[in-house]
């Protein structure tokens, strides 16, 4: 059966939406004093009687997005793909998404994964109006593209929110395309903040329960007053209440950004991060699991210059405490080349403030390197000390080598944290080279010794209680 155009879609919705909602009802723009027009917003209203006024004011300034491109696929059904080399043909792909207007000029957000790869962006207003897009930027970390419509008229746009001051609870309405049906509205909460999905460390996505669903993708989350509190970007499979948006303050700075040069610039301080979990922060006299703890500090770099040393953890950057690493990563990458920031970090019981002038964001060297299975074919018996058994052989070949960990025992402290292969370095931010002074590290120490491992080319610190 044929599928409905997406021009019939789209008339077929606003017309269900007009017998819903009744007679439009005209939302007067709020004055401005400058040159450029006020952003359209809804005038006072009732929300417990109704949300059309407000959804009527923003409409204008939401638009359904058409991309199309040239994609190389394989010329073979995706189940046979691993098992025959067939060569890839360029093949003409369309998708669907929506966006928002920022600006009378023309200043257009949505969702990177909707305009990746395109060649071709049309963008459709609410009343019909049809225009082709140029790409400003684009930040994949974040999910955000910044377009521009022709220069040749004004357009109707809405004013981005703050999300810090939004909470949990507060009501919200997603406005945007799904399924290629254009003009539809949703509402619901904001369910939660600072939403994480995956490894990205940039992501802290404001969740919402107002129904998200394919092609929602790049429209705004609005306030009551008609406000952008919200990018729609993602949804948990078979969940289409529960959605997550990029919050307005990430979009302002995003904004910015890729207005200068179509590109963001993240502030970059050249040290390497790990989790700290409990133990950790006991045996760095932590109050609680938070920050980040510093593992690798790269020559030369601002992290270097400003006195940072591994070893140290991270808890607060400019009197805001961190979380965990992720929150470190993001503070840090919301300041540009050039800022200052105040970095407070324990070492050894004492806390201290650095000040770090960021340089350019950069990808430290080796952090992904696979650590090398050891050699175990020693016939000489293997020592064992702390649940970990080491490579035959007490004493390293060079000083400062450390000494190889060849096993774990299930079971002990170290399982599941420490791997085979893992070199230990220092306890207790002594050096080790061999296993005598390993003992004499421990029989010193309190109820916890830090070993300072080296996986690769990467720094691990592990915290093992003592049993005395």
């Amino acid at each position: 059966m044929r599928k409905p155009s997406f021009a019939a879609k789209t008339a077929a919705a606003l017309a269900l939406s007009t017998a819903l909602m009744g007679p439009a009802i005209v939302a007067e723009a709020r004055e401005s004093t400058t040159e450029q027009p006020a952003a359209v917003q809804p005038t006072r209203y009732d929300p417990n009687r109704s949300l059309a006024p407000l959804v009527e004011a923003v409409s204008p300034a939401v638009v359904a997005i058409e991309v199309s491109g040239l994609r190389a696929v394989p010329d073979v059904p995706p189940m046979l793909r691993d098992f025959i080399d067939i060569p890839e043909r360029n093949q003409m792909v369309r998708g669907e998404g929506s966006g928002f207007v920022i600006s009378a000029d023309g200043l257009l957000l949505t969702n990177h994964h909707v305009i990746e790869g395109a060649e071709e962006i049309t963008v459709r207003f609410s009343d019909g109006t049809r225009a082709t897009a140029s790409v400003v930027g684009s930040d994949k970390d974040n999910d955000v593209a910044l377009l521009r419509l022709p220069s040749d008229r004004r357009w109707p746009y809405v004013a981005l929110g703050d999300s810090e001051a939004a909470r949990v609870g507060d009501w919200v309405v997603a406005v945007g395309n799904p399924l290629g049906l254009g003009a539809s509205v949703t509402t619901g909460i904001i369910s939660g903040k600072g939403r994480n999905l995956g490894d990205n460390p940039y992501h802290a996505f404001l969740q919402t329960d107002a129904a998200i669903n394919q092609g929602n993708s790049g429209g705004p989350l609005f306030d009551l007053e008609g406000r952008v509190v919200g990018m729609n970007t993602a949804i948990i499979q078979f969940a289409n209440t529960v959605g997550f948006a990029v919050p307005s303050d990430t979009l302002k700075r995003l904004v910015q950004d890729l207005q200068d040069d179509g590109k963001v610039q993240r502030g970059f301080v050249g040290v390497g991060l790990q989790p700290i979990d409990a133990e950790l922060a006991m045996a760095l006299g932590l109050e609680r699991a938070q920050g980040a703890l510093i593992t690798q500090v790269e020559p030369g770099l601002p992290g270097d210059k400003a006195g940072l040393m591994v070893g140290d953890a991270i808890v607060a950057i400019d009197g805001r405490a961190m979380t965990d690493v992720s929150d470190v990563i993001r503070t840090i990458g919301t300041k540009r080349p050039g800022d200052t920031i105040r970095v407070k970090v324990v070492r050894a019981d004492e806390r201290m403030t650095r000040s770090i002038t960021l340089g350019e964001r950069a990808k430290l060297a080796g952090l992904d390197a696979d650590a090398k299975t050891p050699d175990t074919r020693e016939s000489e018996p293997a020592p064992r000390l702390l649940g970990l058994q080491f490579r035959p052989g007490t004493r390293s070949a060079n000083p400062g080598d450390g000494l190889t960990i060849l096993a774990v025992e299930p079971g002990s402290h170290g399982a599941g944290k420490i791997q085979p292969g893992d070199r230990l370095v220092r306890a207790n931010r002594v050096a080790v080279n061999d296993l005598a002074g390993l003992e004499t590290i421990v029989q010193a120490a309190g109820n916890m010794v830090v070993l300072e491992l080296m996986r690769g080319e990467r720094r691990v610190f592990v915290a093992i209680p003592l049993q005395r």
